[in-house]
């Protein structure tokens, strides 16, 4: 849905708020979730990552590095060959752009040097 901005507001854009409260009715309880990293295949058979700021009281630790190589790992498994030094800048920069690890929307890899 979005990401906490301040003392419980979340973004969302205004299409997503008028689709929200149109289906959920008044007092519907809501569960927010600390998800900064995200990862996941698009139709076209890209891989992508996606990560924001992680939340203050998560910050300083590497569980988010762990998670992030272990949910791409999980998704990869033997189907894609991941340069995970792209996961690893995803997570140190988190703002929010989508990376293409890959498939066709994925950057071309560097030639090797010799």
């Amino acid at each position: 849905v979005g990401m906490r901005v301040s003392r419980g507001c979340i973004r969302m854009f205004p299409e997503d708020i008028k689709s929200l409260y149109e289906r959920m009715p008044t007092g519907t309880q809501v569960n927010l979730m600390d998800a900064p990293f995200k990862a996941g295949w698009a139709a076209d058979g890209t891989l992508f990552v996606q990560s924001y700021p992680q939340l203050e009281e998560n910050v300083g630790d590497f569980e988010p590095l762990l998670s992030a190589i272990e949910r791409v790992s999980e998704l990869a498994e033997d189907q894609a060959e991941v340069d995970y030094a792209q996961v690893k800048l995803a997570v140190e920069n988190p703002d929010g752009r989508l990376i293409a690890l890959y498939g066709p929307q994925a950057p071309a890899p560097a030639p090797a040097e010799e």
